[in-house]
């Protein structure tokens, strides 16, 4: 029993932490976490020319499962990739947004939300994740990133 009620204190005042760094973000930090959490929707959205407008064309990302930093895969490839995605929900925290001038680092936690089987609950992952933007002519759009599954929240 103690253990929970320190495990909820703990939760509480890391959640309370990420609240009061969120009211004190710079208008450029903000302007960052718009573009991510848009970004992030239009994945559960499945809108592929929304999506691509996020990446910029020298775009290399690595997913714990690559090998190596891998480009944007084709169109043909991304919308069959999209149309397999049971993804249904998410939900991003911010832990730090750091931004030098036309450049962005954002590293966050997500949970993703999947549809399963009729029948079974759906399935949620937590995912540590980095995002590293480039902003040109006004816009930002993600220059690399790195991503994991990773405990719950942390």
């Amino acid at each position: 029993m103690l253990t929970r009620i320190l495990c909820t204190i703990v939760l509480i005042t890391a959640f309370s932490a990420n609240a009061l760094q969120a009211q004190q973000w710079s208008a450029e930090q903000k302007e960052v976490w718009e573009f991510e959490k848009a970004c992030w929707q239009k994945f559960i959205d499945k809108d592929m020319a929304a999506i691509r407008s996020c990446f910029h064309e020298d775009y290399r990302g690595w997913y714990s499962a690559n090998p190596v930093p891998m480009p944007l895969p084709s169109e043909a490839a991304w919308t069959r990739e999209m149309e397999k995605s049971r993804m249904v929900a998410h939900n991003m925290t911010p832990h730090h947004i750091m931004v030098y001038g036309n450049v962005a680092i954002v590293h966050l936690t997500a949970s993703i939300t999947e549809e399963t089987e009729p029948d079974q609950p759906d399935k949620t992952t937590w995912y540590h994740w980095t995002d590293i933007s480039l902003k040109e002519d006004g816009k930002w759009s993600w220059i690399a990133d790195h991503g994991h599954p990773g405990n719950q929240g942390n």
